[in-house]
């Protein structure tokens, strides 16, 4: 389903829809009694149940995020692809390493007033603000302008194919500082698996597909 110049109003309702599709999946083929304990789970916490007003509001922050980026200057569209500079006010451990494994796990944004947690940003507020659903590749600042102009960062396979995660963790965990994050519509690639298990290849052009590059730096110092 095509989720491009959808409204707030009718992005949250089509999660609510899906979270509600879930729920019924969940509840099929179990029993009467565990339906009910679940139905009673439910009614001790009716502050967690998901509503169109609350998936309204979610989307309308993560939106409130971009915009302020936009407003500060750190977001423009080059080639047709929005960039973004997202300062962080932590890193942990060699900024030149090739393999930084939970280097952001206590990273802030500082150059967003609320100073939102890295990780989560990346996870939540950025896939609702594009609400498609998203692959993250990287690639190095020395290859970015190749990437602005072909879509592709680093090329990790012969036939142009490139490693990417759902997780958007995982991409930072590779290369050195400071990272530029390639945001794929996943619907543009297709998995095969690898070695490793996250060799993706394009299915058209990789531009097509490349939603947002996220180029992060530093501005605290280094733990």
């Amino acid at each position: 389903m095509k989720r491009t110049n959808l409204s707030i109003q009718e992005r949250a309702k089509i999660l609510l829809n899906e979270h509600q599709a879930l729920i019924s999946k969940v509840y099929e083929g179990v029993s009467q009694e565990r339906k009910t304990v679940l139905d009673e789970d439910r009614k001790k916490h009716p502050e967690e149940e998901p509503t169109l007003e609350k998936y309204e509001q979610r989307i309308q922050k993560a939106h409130a995020f971009f915009n302020e980026l936009k407003e500060g200057k750190n977001a423009e569209k080059i080639n047709g692809i929005d960039v973004y500079d997202v300062k962080v006010d932590s890193f942990i451990g060699d900024p030149n390493a090739t393999i930084q494994h939970n280097a952001f796990k206590q990273s802030r944004i500082t150059n967003l007033s609320s100073k939102p947690d890295l990780l989560w940003f990346l996870d939540e507020p950025l896939k609702d603000f594009y609400f498609q659903p998203m692959v993250f590749g990287k690639t190095s600042i020395e290859r970015l302008e190749y990437a602005l102009q072909t879509g592709r960062g680093d090329i990790a396979r012969q036939n142009g194919g490139l490693f990417a995660s759902q997780h958007p963790g995982k991409a930072l965990e590779y290369g050195c500082m400071p990272k530029v994050i390639l945001g794929y519509n996943s619907e543009g690639l297709k998995y095969i698996g690898g070695a490793e298990g996250y060799e993706h290849e394009f299915i058209g052009n990789p531009k097509d597909s490349l939603l947002c590059i996220l180029k992060i730096s530093q501005t605290g110092a280094i733990k």
